[in-house]
């Protein structure tokens, strides 16, 4: 595996048109790192089609389509916001949220055929589940399920409402047909 660091504070498609290798082999994997990058902008990775893995410790925004259709593979990360389609299309396997106030954009991992595993932090709380949408980590979820205090998946006719569970994801009742049924509150989050 091959490192490239940076010592920049955001990543946008400039630096990625300059750094990155135009013609990397199909087996290399990049381990792209940097100690104070903080933003990766709109669309910076954009369909990049070298195998990539990131490491930014410090990473807090990962703007909208930043990875949309690139060949990144897996990210760990304590970012505490990803866009609207920030990763769709991509080819990624793996992603560990370390941050529980993690806000997630709509479709931010639709259509990843290849996401196995995804892993939140404790105490994390309105998880969105339509940032997951047509993901294979998302179809392979059972039904109904519960990231700690929040519904993110439902398919049945009904669904009853543990007394710990806060919200419901946004899209849910969209894309199911699910009777929704409680005997406390609970919010649709936006």
């Amino acid at each position: 595996m091959k490192k490239i660091t940076t010592n920049l504070t955001f990543i946008n498609k400039e630096w990625v048109d300059v750094n990155m290798p135009k013609d990397a082999d199909e087996n290399e994997v990049f381990l792209i790192s940097g100690k104070n990058v903080h933003t990766i902008n709109c669309g910076a990775f954009y369909n990049y089609s070298g195998k990539i893995k990131v490491d930014f410790p410090v990473l807090e925004v990962i703007e909208e389509r930043a990875f949309e259709g690139a060949a990144i593979e897996e990210i760990k990360t304590n970012v505490r916001f990803v866009g609207k389609e920030a990763f769709s299309y991509s080819d990624i396997k793996k992603v560990v949220f370390t941050n529980n106030k993690l806000s997630l954009g709509d479709y931010a991992f639709s259509d990843c055929t290849k996401l196995e595993e995804v892993k939140f932090p404790q105490g994390i709380s309105k998880v969105n589940g339509a940032a997951f949408w047509e993901s294979k980590w998302f179809d392979d979820l059972p039904s109904p399920t519960f990231i700690n205090d929040t519904l993110i998946k439902a398919v049945e006719k009904e669904v009853e409402i543990p007394k710990d569970v806060k919200y419901i994801a946004p899209g849910l009742t969209e894309y199911s047909n699910a009777v929704i049924k409680t005997d406390h509150p609970v919010s649709f989050m936006k």
